[in-house]
C-alpha cells in the first residue's frame, strides 16, 4: 500500500511538481521572512518528489555548487558587497552626494542622487538615499508622496542590467548568457524607466536652483568622476578583458568581474584605508553570508530541474510535453511566473531564483543564446515591474517609513510609471522576437 502511494506520488505531472515547489518557496518565504528558508524547502520538495534518492540529490547539490564558475559567481557577490560597504564607510558616497548637490538643481538632484546610490547594490538602499532627497527639499516644498516616488523609482533604474546586482548576476548564471549579451538586451529598459520617471514623477518637481551645500559639504564635494573611480575601474577592467583577453571566458565568464572588483576594492583601501575592525565587521556581516547562501541554494534548485531523473528523462522534457498536451501557452507562463514570484517576494534575486529555472526550461533542453535574449525582456522586465509594485519590497517599505507615506497610496501612485514601462518592455521584447 505504501509503495503504491509512493508510485502515485511520483506519477504526478512535472508541471504540478515544479509549480508546487515554487508555491512552497513563496509560502515559506512569506511566513519565515527568509528567502533562504523558502528556496531550501522548495529544492528539497522538488528533489525528492522528482524521484531522486538522497545520494543522487546530494551529488547534484555538490556538482552544482563546487564548480569553478559557481565559485567565481560567489566571489563576485562577496566583492560587490565589500565594495559597497567600503565606499559607504570611507565617506566616498557622502562626498559624491555633496558633489551632486553642489552642481545640480532640485529636480535633477532628486533623480540623480538615488540613481547614484543605486549603482552600488545594498539591501534597503532607498533608506540611504531618502535623507538625501529630504536635503534637496529644505524648504519643504515637495509633497511627501512625490519624494517617495522619486526616491523609490530612480533608485532602481540600473537593476535591469547593471552586473553588480546579485539578481542580474543570477540571471546571467541561470541563462548561460554572457554579461554583454544581457546588457545589450536589457539596457533599453533603463532608458524606458528613466523616461517613465521623468513623465510621471520628475515633471511634478520644480527645477529651482542648485542646492546650497554647507561649507563642510563644499570642502568634501570633489569632482564626481574621481569619486566614481571604483565603479569606473570595474567597467574599464571588464572592457579590457573583452577587448584584449576575450579567451578568458573559457575559464569563467565572471573572471573579468572578479578582477575588476578586486582592483576596485584595493584602490579604495589604498586611497581611503579602513582599519582592521571595520574590515572584520564587513567580512563577517550577515549580509554576505546570507546572500552567498541564497545564490548557492538557488543554483541547486535550478540543477534539480535540469538534471536527469532515475528513469533517464528530465523535468524539463516532461514539462514541455505536458504543456503541449494541455494547450497552455508557454509565453503566458514566461510572463506570469516571474511577475507572481516578484509580487510575493519583493526581491529581484527572489523572483529570478524562484521562477527562472522554470521559465528557461520552457525553451527546451538546450535553448540558443538568441532564444533566451528574446524572452528576457518579458520574463525579467515584467517580473521587475511586479517587484516594483510588491507590498513586501524593502526599499518601498523603508521609503514609506522615512517620508511617512502610506503603502497603499504609494503603490497606487506607482501604477502609471509601471504601466508605461511595461508597455516599453513589451515593445522591446517584440522587437527582439523579430530578430
Amino acid at each position: 500500500m505504501e509503495n503504491q502511494f509512493v508510485v502515485s506520488l511520483l506519477a504526478v505531472p512535472a508541471l504540478w511538481k515544479i509549480g508546487l515547489s515554487l508555491a512552497l518557496i513563496l509560502v515559506v518565504q512569506k511566513f519565515s521572512r527568509s528567502l533562504l528558508a523558502g528556496v531550501i524547502a522548495g529544492s528539497a520538495l522538488l528533489a525528492f518528489w522528482a524521484g531522486h534518492s538522497p545520494q543522487s540529490a546530494l551529488d547534484i547539490m555538490l556538482e552544482s555548487t563546487f564548480t569553478f564558475d559557481g565559485m567565481m559567481l560567489l566571489a563576485v557577490i562577496v566583492l560587490v558587497i565589500l565594495l559597497s560597504s567600503q565606499m559607504a564607510n570611507s565617506g566616498m558616497m557622502a562626498e559624491l552626494v555633496a558633489a551632486v548637490q553642489k552642481r545640480l538643481n532640485r529636480r535633477a538632484s532628486v533623480a540623480l542622487l538615488p540613481a547614484l546610490i543605486g549603482l552600488l547594490p545594498m539591501p534597503g538602499g532607498a533608506l540611504f538615499s531618502a535623507p538625501l532627497i529630504d536635503d534637496c527639499d529644505r524648504d519643504k516644498a515637495l509633497p511627501p508622496m512625490e519624494k517617495t516616488r522619486a526616491n523609490y523609482w530612480f533608485r532602481h533604474i540600473w537593476e535591469f542590467w547593471w552586473p553588480l546586482y546579485p539578481g542580474v548576476l543570477l540571471t546571467i548564471e541561470l541563462s548561460g548568457l554572457k554579461i554583454w549579451q544581457l546588457m545589450v538586451v536589457m539596457f533599453p529598459l533603463t532608458l524606458i524607466s528613466v523616461l517613465s520617471g521623468y513623465l510621471f514623477i520628475l515633471r511634478r518637481i520644480p527645477k529651482d536652483h542648485a542646492i546650497h551645500v554647507s561649507e563642510e559639504g563644499h570642502h568634501a564635494a570633489g569632482q564626481i568622476l574621481p569619486l566614481l573611480s571604483p565603479v569606473l575601474i570595474v567597467i574599464a577592467t571588464y572592457l579590457g578583458f573583452m577587448l584584449l583577453l576575450p579567451g578568458t571566458e573559457v575559464f569563467s565568464k565572471y573572471l573579468p568581474m572578479v578582477c575588476g572588483l578586486s582592483l576596485a576594492v584595493l584602490f579604495v583601501q589604498v586611497r581611503r584605508p579602513l582599519d582592521r575592525k571595520t574590515w572584520k565587521t564587513m567580512i563577517l556581516s550577515r549580509r554576505i553570508i546570507s546572500m552567498v547562501a541564497i545564490v548557492a541554494v538557488i543554483r541547486i534548485y535550478g540543477a534539480y530541474i535540469e538534471s536527469p531523473l532515475p528513469d533517464g528523462s528530465s523535468l524539463i522534457v516532461l514539462l514541455r510535453s505536458e504543456l503541449a498536451a494541455q494547450g497552455i501557452p508557454a509565453g503566458l507562463l514566461i510572463i506570469l511566473l516571474p511577475f507572481i514570484a516578484a509580487l510575493t517576494t519583493g526581491l529581484t534575486i527572489g523572483f529570478v531564483g524562484a521562477s527562472f529555472p522554470v521559465v528557461l526550461s520552457l525553451l527546451g533542453p538546450e535553448p540558443t543564446a538568441l532564444q533566451i535574449m528574446q524572452i528576457l525582456p518579458f520574463a525579467y522586465g515584467v517580473g521587475f515591474m511586479g517587484m516594483m509594485l510588491s507590498p513586501v519590497h524593502v526599499c518601498l517599505l523603508v521609503t514609506n517609513k522615512h517620508f511617512n507615506t502610506g503603502l497603499t497610496g504609494s503603490i497606487r501612485a506607482l501604477i502609471a510609471p509601471v504601466a508605461f514601462t511595461a508597455l516599453g518592455i513589451i515593445l522591446v521584447g517584440g522587437l527582439w522576437m523579430m530578430v
